[in-house]
């Protein structure tokens, strides 16, 4: 079902919006104020919880929509690349499906970086890579994540050749 009720927003919701977007200082003060009850963010968490009802339809949807775009990609020789970043408490608490994704990527060739799990091999926090409970980076994080895939693109490619894993 299409739905644009989260792009429709008014005045004020536009202009929380690009201050969402573009203000760093905003983000963190917003981070520690309580979500008011008839929040727009709400409308997003009970589509999230009501889809999540049938998760295993929602890992099977996800894992073909990756698959397709894998094999799009491959058909055309671009190179693919499918970079995971954990939420705030997918980070402390690592989940099996997040798991069983990535080895179910793995298991049809596709290149998967597990970001969370190289944050947390480097020793770091939610709070040092990332600007909310959400997961959205800070400038650390954006730093740390470009650092890693950069490591992982030119580990795969040879004189600009792909090498295959």
């Amino acid at each position: 079902m299409l739905d644009d009720t989260a792009v429709r927003r008014s005045g004020p919701g536009r202009a929380l919006q690009w201050l969402g977007d573009h203000a760093h200082l905003f983000n963190r003060l917003s981070a520690l104020v309580p979500l008011p009850e008839g929040s727009e963010d709400l409308g997003w968490r009970n589509r999230k919880q009501e889809v999540l009802r049938d998760e295993e339809y929602a890992f099977q949807l996800t894992l073909a929509l990756v698959l397709e775009m894998e094999s799009v990609c491959r058909r055309h020789g671009i190179a693919f690349l499918v970079a995971t970043f954990p939420n705030g408490l997918g980070y402390a608490m690592k989940r099996d499906l997040a798991d069983r994704f990535h080895e179910s990527l793995k298991a049809e060739g596709v290149w998967v970086v597990d970001v969370g799990a190289r944050f947390r091999a480097l020793g770091l926090t939610p709070p040092e890579v990332a600007l909310d409970r959400t997961g959205h980076l800070g400038p650390r994080g954006h730093a740390v994540t470009s650092e890693i895939l950069e490591g992982e693109i030119v580990s795969r490619f040879d004189g600009g050749v792909p090498r295959r894993r």
